[in-house]
């Protein structure tokens, strides 16, 4: 089903984003200046502004999540983190500026944030505690569109333009090489998902196949918790 958007606009302006519980869904601006608000049962949008339009400045934000503490993050292409309160609509930006190309990020087992890049080297996390907002693993360039949990609780990269899958331990903090696909070519694929049974199903973009990273355990997930850390929309 297409919900008809009533504001217009020309060419890229919006990517990512995510749906709260109520059918609210928050995008962040890409090439714009505003964050868009959609009601899904209404089918009404409106602008939240990041900064006003007659300073003509645009974001460019990639990815997005929202945390069990009720706040919405947005990860920038380069800038600040934008952490949003869906209750007021009220946003600030946290940490330092940086580039952190992340599509796709999840809660981690600390309750941090974390999400492979694109095409910067290392693993996005944000310290929700703190809003420090850091690169770490810069050891590696994981070419990553996705992040996935695995049922181990360790979280896996989808390869894009990278060849290999990597697996971290938050708790541990420590990364591995999973498998090397040996395959450069770009965008392979992009984003995915957990199934409950915790096969990671990795969707093909310019590759000729889909991916499924099999455990080597049959189990199924809880039903709230694939909802709440699981389940995602990219």
């Amino acid at each position: 089903e297409e919900i008809p958007l009533l504001i217009e606009y020309r060419g890229e302006h919006h990517y990512s984003g995510i749906c709260t519980r109520e059918g609210i869904v928050y995008q962040p601006p890409r090439n714009t200046n505003h964050i868009l608000k959609t009601d899904l049962k209404s089918g009404l949008s409106n602008k939240i502004d990041i900064v006003d339009k007659k300073y003509k400045v645009n974001y460019r934000y990639c990815g997005s999540i929202i945390h069990p503490n009720g706040f919405i993050y947005f990860f920038p292409e380069s800038g600040k983190v934008i952490k949003l309160n869906p209750d007021t609509d009220k946003w600030c930006f946290i940490g330092k500026s940086l580039s952190t190309m992340c599509f796709d990020a999840k809660v981690g087992m600390d309750g941090n944030i974390y999400g492979y890049s694109a095409y910067c080297r290392g693993i996005m996390k944000i310290d929700v505690s703190s809003d420090v907002v850091e690169m770490i693993h810069q050891e590696i360039t994981p070419g990553a569109y996705g992040t996935k949990y695995g049922l181990d609780g360790c979280l896996y990269s989808i390869p894009g333009d990278g060849s290999c899958i990597w697996k971290y331990d938050v708790i541990l903090d420590t990364i591995n090489m999973m498998y090397d696909l040996e395959d450069d070519s770009k965008a392979k694929y992009a984003g995915g998902l957990t199934l409950p049974n915790g096969d990671i199903i990795c969707v093909p973009a310019t590759a000729p196949s889909i991916l499924i990273l099999k455990p080597d355990k049959n189990t199924e997930i809880p039903e709230s918790i694939y909802k709440e850390f699981f389940q995602d929309n990219y």
